[in-house]
């Protein structure tokens, strides 16, 4: 008990224009962490007395984390999204750090003083941020997917007929070896693929993720684009019968249909 005063004291100390009942703040240090560990908790009492006002609705205590942990978020957020997205962002972040989600817990009351809450805030906000970038990514690879399928069922398309006939016939065996030739990637592959062409992650962000240069991500996704064909053309070659003049025309149609394909293959649940 008397660690657990210290702790409030402390807090106390460091916003007194913040009320807080002192069983109150007991109660929450229960929750977030056991008898054994709270002796790691004194560096940052008074983040831990303020998460608690704000989990409890203290209009104080959120306006003191608005302007000393949110107000700072843009540089970190604008190297992920727009200038025009930081702000729906931030909405998001803010209704579930103070009002809470589906449990209708605030998310604040999460933070557990491990470390600065300024910096976590700022991760809570990176995590939020990655979440709107996915799905809008899937939003925009159903989008192209569904208009892909439109496109691929129109009748009389202006194109190849020895490649309209081939697409028809071969269609089936197509998507199996391209199912089969995506479970055969590695497994870090098979994510960037999904990344990009489900989540939509362009290069830049593909970089952000995997903290490595837009090149480098540009090359991993060429080169990952480039297996993946490999393999399904591998895997139609094992699978068919056809002359040389049908096997090259169907890697062609392979080559000028594999966007609209692969788009379509990792937009499945």
């Amino acid at each position: 008990m008397e660690e657990l005063d210290s702790l409030f004291e402390t807090g106390r100390a460091a916003w007194p224009e913040i009320p807080l009942a002192s069983a109150t703040f007991h109660a929450h240090i229960a929750t977030i962490a056991a008898p054994e560990d709270r002796s790691v908790l004194a560096q940052h009492a008074a983040d831990l007395y303020l998460a608690c006002a704000a989990g409890q609705g203290d209009a104080a205590a959120i306006a003191t984390i608005d302007r000393t942990c949110i107000a700072t978020l843009a540089p970190a957020l604008s190297r992920m999204i727009t200038a025009s997205e930081i702000d729906d962002v931030v909405q998001i972040l803010r209704q579930r750090l103070f009002v809470g989600t589906d449990d209708g817990r605030p998310r604040v009351l999460a933070y557990a003083g491990r470390g600065e809450l300024r910096a976590w805030v700022r991760a809570s906000a990176i995590r939020t941020a990655f979440e709107h970038v996915r799905k809008a990514g899937r939003d925009r690879a159903r989008e192209r997917a569904h208009e892909a399928d439109l496109e691929l069922g129109l009748p009389n398309r202006v194109e190849d007929p020895a490649l309209d006939q081939l697409r028809r016939r071969f269609q089936d065996e197509f998507r199996h070896a391209l199912s089969l030739a995506v479970a055969s990637l590695d497994a870090r592959q098979r994510t960037l693929l999904r990344q990009h062409f489900f989540d939509g992650l362009t290069t830049e962000e593909l970089g952000t993720v995997y903290r490595i240069h837009r090149v480098t991500a540009f090359r991993w996704l060429r080169d990952a684009r480039a297996e993946l064909l490999k393999r399904v053309r591998a895997e139609l070659a094992g699978q068919l019968h056809l002359d040389r003049d049908e096997i090259n025309s169907l890697l062609r149609l392979i080559d000028s249909r594999f966007e609209i394909s692969a788009q379509q293959m990792f937009a499945q649940p």
